[in-house]
C-alpha cells in the first residue's frame, strides 16, 4: 500500500492544524468566544497597538485579552509595569508572553523566578520552554522536580516521545485523567496511536512521522523536525516527511527552512494539494506575495479543501499590498459559495465596501445578510447602524446605536461608531469621551486601537 496515501489518510484524523494552543490557555485563558474582537479596519491587524495616554488601572484580564489579541510587547509591559510583586499566573503569563516574542531565554528566566513552588504549572512552563529549545535532557532533570500532576506525566510523554520510547508514552498518557485540563491533548497524542494501529502501512516510519506532526500542533517544533530529520534521511522519498517537516519549520518561524522543505515534498508529488497550500503560507510570511498567489492557485487546482482558507489567504495577501478590490472579491467569494463562513468575512469585506470602495449599498446586502444569520451578534449589528449611516440614514443609525448601547453596554464597536458620528458633526466632546470609553471597553482589540487613534487625532 502506498504509504502517502495512507498517512493522506492518517492526516485527516489527526489534523495537521489542530491543537494550536499555548499552555496558557489551558490553565488561564476563558472560551475563545468570551474575547472576540472585530476588527474595524482592514488594516488595522498590521499596524501596532494605539494606546490613549491616561491612567488605567491594571487588571489581569486586561493582559490577558492583549495576549489573546496578540498584542504581546503591551501585555509585556502591563505587567512589567505592575507596582506589586507578579502572582504565579503572572510570572506563567509574561513567560509565555515572552516566550510568544521570540524572546525564549528571558522566558525561561522569568518562570525560574516563581521557583521555589508547589504548582505544577510552573514546572509545565518551564519544561515546555525547554523542550522547545529542545533541550530532552534538562527537561528529564526539571521533571524530577515536579509535583505529582497530572503536567508531571504529559511532560514526560513528550520526553517518551522525543526519545521514542513509545510504549513508555502510552503508559504514561494513561495516567493523565480523561478530565484534566490536558484531556485534549493526551486525546491528540491517543489519536496518533489509536490511528497508527488502524492505518500502518507496515512502514517503519509511518508512526514517527505521524508522532511528529503531533508534536508540532503542539508546539514543540524544534523536536518534531528532529525526528523528521532522521526519517528523510533514511526515507528520503517519504513525500509526508516533508510535509510535516515543512510546516513544523513554518510554526517555528524558521520560513526559509520550511520553504526548501515543502519545495522539496511537491517535487515528490505535483499533484498533492497540502504541499502548495503551506508554501503559498510561507512565501507570504517571506513576503512574495505574487508567488504566493502562485502557490495558491496551485493548491486550488490540486483541489485543496476547505477552499475558504484558500480565499482567506488570498485576501490576506491583496490587504498587504492594499489591492482592495481583488480582496473583496476573495472575501465575497467565500461569502457566496463557501460552507465555513465566518463573522470575520462579513466584516471585512463590509470595511472595504465602505471605506475603500466606496459602494455602500453592497455593504448594506452584506450586513443585513450576516444580521440575518447572526442576529445576536453585538458587533455586526453595530456594524449595521454604520453601514446605514453611510447610506444616508443618518437618524436611523444614531437611534439604533443607542438601542444597542442600552442592550450591550460593554461593546466596545458600539461606541466606536457614536464617535464617528459625533466628530462628524463637529460634536468634540462627545466624540473624545466615546472613543475613550470605547478604549477602555475594548482593552488591547482592534477596536481599542481604532478608537485610540480617532481619539488622538482630536485637536
Amino acid at each position: 500500500m502506498n504509504r502517502n496515501l495512507v498517512f493522506g489518510g492518517a492526516m485527516f484524523l489527526v489534523g495537521i492544524s489542530s491543537f494550536l494552543y499555548s499552555s496558557w490557555q489551558y490553565f488561564f485563558v476563558k472560551p475563545e468566544a468570551d474575547f472576540k474582537n472585530p476588527i474595524p479596519t482592514t488594516a488595522s491587524e498590521y499596524v501596532p497597538l494605539q494606546t490613549i495616554d491616561i491612567e488605567k488601572p491594571y487588571q489581569i484580564d486586561m493582559v490577558k485579552k492583549a495576549f489573546f489579541a496578540g498584542q504581546y510587547a503591551y501585555a509585556a509591559q502591563l505587567l512589567e509595569e505592575k507596582k506589586e510583586d507578579l502572582s504565579s499566573e503572572e510570572y506563567i503569563l509574561l513567560s509565555q508572553i515572552q516566550e510568544k516574542m521570540g524572546e525564549s531565554d528571558i522566558a525561561i528566566q522569568t518562570i525560574q523566578k516563581a521557583l521555589p513552588s508547589s504548582n505544577p504549572a510552573i514546572f509545565f512552563q518551564w519544561a515546555s520552554l525547554v523542550l522547545a529549545q529542545p533541550d530532552v535532557a534538562r527537561a528529564e532533570e526539571i521533571i524530577k522536580e515536579f509535583p505529582e500532576s497530572p503536567e508531571k506525566y504529559y511532560i514526560q510523554t513528550i520526553i517518551n516521545l522525543s526519545n521514542q520510547e513509545y510504549e513508555m508514552a502510552q503508559k504514561n498518557l494513561e495516567k493523565i485523567p480523561n478530565a484534566s485540563v490536558l484531556a485534549d491533548k493526551k486525546k491528540a497524542i491517543e489519536t496518533v496511536f489509536t490511528t497508527y494501529e488502524s492505518f500502518s502501512d507496515g512502514s517503519p516510519h509511518f508512526l514517527t512521522v505521524m508522532i511528529a506532526n503531533v508534536l508540532s500542533s503542539l508546539e514543540y517544533n524544534a523536536i518534531a523536525i528532529d525526528l523528521l530529520k532522521k526519517t528523510v534521511a533514511e526515507a528520503p522519498e517519504y513525500r509526508d516527511a516533508w510535509i510535516v517537516m515543512g510546516n513544523a519549520y513554518l510554526r517555528n518561524k524558521q520560513f526559509d527552512d520550511a520553504q526548501t522543505m515543502l519545495e522539496k515534498s511537491i517535487s515528490l508529488d505535483p499533484t498533492h494539494a497540502q504541499s502548495p497550500y503551506l508554501l503559498g503560507i510561507v512565501l507570504t510570511e517571506l513576503q512574495r506575495y505574487d508567488e504566493a498567489l502562485d502557490a495558491f492557485a496551485k493548491a486550488q487546482n490540486n483541489g485543496y479543501i476547505p477552499i475558504e482558507k484558500i480565499h482567506r489567504a488570498k485576501a490576506d495577501i491583496y490587504l498587504k499590498k492594499q489591492q482592495y478590490q481583488p480582496a473583496f472579491n476573495a472575501y465575497s467569494e467565500i461569502i457566496n459559495t463557501g460552507t465555513q463562513i465566518s463573522i470575520s468575512d462579513y466584516t471585512k469585506a463590509i470595511t472595504l465596501a465602505i471605506h475603500q470602495l466606496n459602494i455602500p449599498s453592497t455593504a448594506l446586502e452584506l450586513v443585513q445578510k450576516a444580521v440575518q444569520k447572526n442576529p445576536e451578534n453585538a458587533s455586526l449589528l453595530a456594524q449595521q447602524a454604520m453601514v446605514m449611516w453611510k447610506n444616508g440614514q443618518f437618524l436611523q443609525a444614531k437611534e439604533s446605536l443607542q438601542a444597542l448601547l442600552i442592550k450591550y453596554p460593554e461593546e466596545a464597536e458600539i461606541y466606536l461608531y457614536i464617535g464617528q458620528m459625533a466628530e462628524s458633526q463637529n460634536e468634540t466632546e462627545q466624540a473624545k469621551e466615546s472613543y475613550k470609553t470605547c478604549y477602555e471597553k475594548g482593552s488591547a482589540s482592534a477596536i481599542a486601537s481604532e478608537c485610540a487613534t480617532r481619539y488622538n487625532g482630536i485637536e
